[in-house]
């Protein structure tokens, strides 16, 4: 072969390697993370969130945020970790699926309003609604 045709070879795929590289860094930041998971967590618990930090594990789909502080209205949430498993191939997608959240050393204060509705922040929205489950045996 000749030599231009051996350096494109080598080149085109070292190249492809390194962007894939870089755009995995960017995915498992800190940065990436707060820019677009948190405020996804935001819209859909209706809860401002902070966090102390912030890691990534793309194998393993897990999002884990550290010294989180959450809250909507009267209602606050202080937790030492959070761990949230996801599936990543269907994250891509934007549908979300979660396999499992845990909390480590977790203070929940919730405040309920006469009809049995959660109360939150008015600039959020009016209430959050949790079904009774029925304990019929």
């Amino acid at each position: 072969m000749k030599a231009k045709v051996k350096k494109l070879l080598f080149i085109i795929p070292l190249s492809a390697c390194a962007i894939l590289g870089i755009f995995f860094m960017y995915i498992s930041s800190e940065g990436f993370a707060r820019k677009h998971l948190i405020p996804v967590l935001e819209e859909k618990t209706q809860f401002t969130i902070e966090s102390d930090s912030i890691d990534i594990s793309l194998l393993k789909g897990e999002v884990t945020l550290k010294k989180v502080s959450a809250h909507s209205g009267p209602n606050t949430i202080e937790v030492s970790d959070l761990t949230i498993k996801v599936d990543l191939l269907a994250c891509i997608n934007q549908n979300f699926k979660v396999h499992t959240i845990s909390l480590n050393e977790a203070k929940i204060n919730l405040t309920f309003d006469a009809t049995g509705k959660i109360k939150s922040d008015p600039n959020k929205i009016k209430t959050i609604s949790i079904p009774k489950k029925s304990t019929n045996k």
